[in-house]
């Protein structure tokens, strides 16, 4: 049977198996929470890594995690069909027919704005509705939010969106949602957190910058639960220490990312991480650690 994210959620028993079919964020969200269960799990990626998109030490610590998981990830797979409750993939030109349980589609979704077709406004040449810099249409009267904007497909980016376009509208005086400072969240087990940009699009953009890592299992917190598992990872601007980016993968990613999201919004730089007081123990105080040990390799400042 083949089916999507929400009916994922309500199967009436935990499958035997479980094809997933795409490697990003809700495959790979579901494959470790049934591959925790028990269940046969095999992720058919059609690139070469999952979640591409994400730092890539952030994707080589989700294949490592599957892996000891038991998950089968099958890389550079082109989905053929499907028939008799199998999925039928190719792989180095060869087909091959996978029966499962269920087949989780989790290769995206598609943006449902057709109620905009009575209103028209203009759109791009990929279909997506034309917006300017105020979330605008080219009815001005029309504001879009959401994922119907064709930016970032998250609930908190949709709520900021929302009071973006309200103070607009009302003429109040506001400062411009930035998809850099913008924090995105996976839930898996540890887990994982990112914000700004990742370590191969500074390359690509030939920013310099220096990098700060720490392994989760140098924190006593993390130690005295057993939550080991993950590391903290920040980019800085190579001369001013402004944070270009960071990825955290811990038990409490989630709500250690906010911190960093509140320092880029204001233009901290690592110093100011460095003496920002945290109580110890905590998993946050990795956050501190991780910086001063940036400033002490990299910006000549012995602490």
């Amino acid at each position: 049977m083949i089916i999507e994210s929400t009916k994922a959620l309500e199967l009436p028993q935990i499958p035997q198996s479980l094809v997933v079919i795409g490697g990003g964020v809700i495959g790979i969200e579901f494959a470790m929470l049934y591959a925790s269960l028990g269940t046969k799990v095999t992720i058919l990626q059609a690139v070469d890594r999952l979640c591409e998109l994400l730092d890539q030490d952030a994707s080589d610590f989700i294949a490592k995690r599957m892996k000891s998981l038991g998950v089968n990830v099958v890389y550079n797979a082109k989905i053929l069909g499907y028939q008799n409750n199998a999925i039928i993939y190719e792989d180095n030109g060869t087909a091959y027919q996978l029966p499962s349980q269920y087949i989780l589609e989790s290769v995206g979704r598609v943006v449902n704005d057709q109620v905009f077709g009575s209103f028209n406004v203009a759109r791009d040449d990929r279909n997506r509705i034309k917006l300017n810099d105020k979330l605008q249409t080219s009815t001005d009267s029309i504001y879009v939010i959401g994922d119907a904007a064709g930016q970032i497909m998250l609930a908190h980016y949709a709520y900021h969106q929302a009071l973006y376009a309200v103070d607009t509208i009302l003429n109040r005086k506001t400062k411009k949602l930035s998809s850099l400072t913008t924090p995105g969240c996976i839930y898996t087990y540890p887990e994982i957190a990112t914000i700004g940009y990742t370590e191969q699009q500074l390359k690509e953009k030939n920013i310099e910058y220096v990098v700060s890592k720490m392994p989760m299992a140098v924190n006593g917190k993390a130690i005295a639960d057993g939550s080991t598992e993950g590391f903290i990872k920040f980019m800085f601007g190579k001369k001013y220490g402004e944070i270009l980016g960071c990825v955290l993968i811990a038990s409490t990613a989630s709500d250690m990312i906010s911190e960093i999201a509140l320092a880029m919004e204001n233009e901290l730089t690592v110093f100011e991480l460095e003496q920002a007081i945290h109580p110890h123990p905590t998993i946050a105080e990795i956050i501190s650690e991780c910086a001063k040990q940036a400033i002490y390799n990299h910006f000549n400042k012995k602490h």
